[in-house]
């Protein structure tokens, strides 16, 4: 819930505009009314108009990278089991070292001259 007295409230259209994500003003008031994976944005409403908060919108995001995270709330134990493997599988591939952060450069194939008897135009 917004503490109207702690954040500062701002129309849809406002946090649309403003934040640095810019979602749209229909986005917004989707995440209000219906939620996104169960969870809803945080709104007061004041006057008959609904706002929100630029903190909101980071309680909002943060609520969602944390289901996604393996130690998220919502994680299913296969999913717990899949990441697990995963970081296994990593961490036995590169071991200790510093995962690369670019492809390594592969080598341009050599250009060989073609000889022979030109056709048509000029030498």
């Amino acid at each position: 819930m917004i503490d109207v007295n702690e954040e500062k409230p701002f129309s849809f259209s406002t946090i649309s505009k403003r934040h640095p994500i810019h979602p749209s003003v229909p986005t917004l008031w989707r995440w209000a009314l219906h939620g996104l994976q169960g969870i809803q944005l945080e709104t007061v409403k004041i006057g008959g108009r609904r706002y929100t908060s630029f903190e909101a919108i980071d309680r909002f995001s943060a609520r969602l990278t944390g289901l996604r995270s393996p130690e998220g709330p919502n994680a299913s134990v296969r999913r717990q089991q899949e990441m697990a493997r995963a970081a296994e599988q990593t961490e036995a591939v590169f071991g200790g070292r510093a995962r690369p952060q670019t492809c390594p450069k592969q080598e341009e194939p050599a250009l060989v001259p073609i000889t022979g008897r030109r056709t048509g135009g000029t030498p």
